[in-house]
C-alpha cells in the first residue's frame, strides 16, 4: 500500500468497502476477499493478485494428478449415477 501512496481508507474509499475490512485483510493473513474485492484492490495497488492472495489463485487452479478431464456430460441427468456419486 505504501508504494501506490494509499492508506487503509483510501483503499477502502476507492474499492467500496469499510475501512475495517481492508484492516481485517491486514491483520489476517488467511482471510481471502471476496473475489470482485480482490480484484479491485489489486487494481487500486496495481499488483497482481498471486503478490497479495497467493492462496486465492492456487484454489482457483487444480494441480495434480487427477487435474486431467476424462469425460464430460452436457447437463448432470446425462452422467451415470455411479460416476455421479464418486
Amino acid at each position: 500500500m505504501a508504494g501506490a501512496k494509499l492508506t487503509p481508507r483510501k483503499l477502502a474509499a476507492r474499492i467500496g468497502v469499510t475501512p475495517k475490512t481492508v484492516e481485517r485483510w491486514l491483520a489476517d493473513a488467511e482471510l481471502v476477499p471476496h473475489a470482485r474485492n480482490r480484484v479491485d484492490a489489486c487494481r487500486a495497488l496495481k499488483v497482481d493478485e498471486e503478490m497479495i492472495w497467493p492462496k486465492a489463485v492456487q484454489d482457483r487452479v487444480k494441480s495434480g494428478h487427477d487435474r486431467e478431464l476424462v469425460h464430460a456430460y452436457p447437463y448432470r441427468s446425462a452422467c451415470p449415477s455411479t460416476v455421479w456419486g464418486s
